[in-house]
């Protein structure tokens, strides 16, 4: 029948005796570590107590949840972490600021679009709290965005009238009507 282990229980001290080896040194057959080397029976005596101040195996100390197993009333995963508020909003921001930019090249409109939601979605999702770099980036390129789209549609303002008032587009009319 095992010991039962008792917290309380005093143990007499034993004396330091001169043959105690030197945990550093290394004797014929030990490990330079003082463990028994593989295939050595072990001591019941010390591998079977425990010191005072540790938990049995098994067992949590007092206030604290087992391991694998989130507090009361929390999801599984990291406990403690909820979502977080606007994150979804300031990730689209961000999305549709990039499509922006990207747009305003290829279709100024498309991008005038997207540039002018990339700054609503940031503004919203600052609104609820978030702040982030996902939040700023998506409210700076939708700006930027925005810019370059208004750039080009006066770019291309300029180019269309600067084509229309010439001589050789007048002249090239005038040929197609006859």
């Amino acid at each position: 029948m095992a010991e039962e282990y008792n917290p309380f229980e005093q143990k007499p001290e034993q004396p330091v005796t001169e043959d105690v080896q030197n945990p550093f040194t290394q004797t014929e057959g030990q490990p330079m570590d003082g463990q028994q080397p593989y295939g050595q029976p072990y001591n019941q005596q010390t591998y079977g107590q425990q010191s005072y101040g540790q938990q049995p195996y098994g067992q949590q100390p007092y206030g604290q949840q087992p391991y694998g197993q989130p507090p009361y009333n929390q999801p599984y995963g990291q406990p403690g972490y909820g979502p977080v508020p606007g994150k979804g909003k300031a990730t689209a921001a961000l999305v549709l600021g990039i499509i922006s930019v990207i747009f305003a090249f290829l279709s100024p409109i498309v991008g005038l679009i997207c540039g002018i939601i990339a700054i609503v979605m940031s503004n919203k999702a600052r609104n609820e709290g978030y702040i982030g770099g996902a939040q700023k980036a998506g409210k700076i390129l939708g700006i930027v965005g925005l810019v370059i789209c208004i750039i080009m549609f006066v770019l291309g303002i300029v180019v269309g009238v600067a084509l229309v008032t010439s001589p050789e587009f007048q002249q090239q009319i005038n040929n197609l009507m006859q």
